[in-house]
């Protein structure tokens, strides 16, 4: 989710439900207890089904996460990535699994199941690949076929030369 998604959520959020997500953590998952803890510190009282409340809202809006039962985190911006640039705060990726050798076609497919591994975007970037690569199959294949019937037409020139 984007920044401006995020901070559009939080706006259309009543104040009760902005003062429990200015409560709930970014870097930890917190229990309820954590959470009303961290509310009475800033002041405000608040019964805990009204904070449990708050917390299902926030949850199923989309602006924080329960990563384990009982424990909400806040969810963060995911950073904007230009297509055909790599982002700085691009996570490390373990080693690609894409052949050095072998056909053109099996590295597409090795470097298409890595793309997949990255994320959504990945994803669709690695669907465009295959994509590509079917194409390129077909006009190899297109190509083959007319080398063959290439290859046929010189035989018969040749035959009827030999005659």
């Amino acid at each position: 989710m984007n920044t401006s998604r995020l901070a559009d959520l939080a706006r259309g959020q009543t104040s009760v439900a902005k003062k429990v997500l200015d409560a709930v953590p970014i870097s930890e998952p917190w229990a309820l207890t954590q959470i009303a803890s961290e509310l009475l510190r800033q002041g405000h009282r608040m019964e805990r089904r009204i904070l449990e409340g708050c917390l299902l809202t926030l949850k199923e809006s989309g602006l924080v996460r329960e990563p384990t039962r009982g424990a909400f985190i806040r969810v963060t911006a995911r950073p904007r990535v230009e297509i055909g640039v790599v982002a700085a705060v691009a996570p490390e990726v373990e080693t690609p699994t894409v052949p050095a050798k072998g056909s053109a076609m099996d590295r597409l497919a090795g470097l298409a199941a890595d793309l997949r591994a990255l994320a959504s975007l990945a994803s669709a970037l690695a669907t465009r690949i295959d994509d590509v690569a079917v194409e390129v199959e077909d006009e190899m294949q297109k190509l083959r076929d007319q080398g063959a019937n290439l290859r046929k037409l010189k035989a018969l020139l040749n035959s009827v030369e030999a005659d």
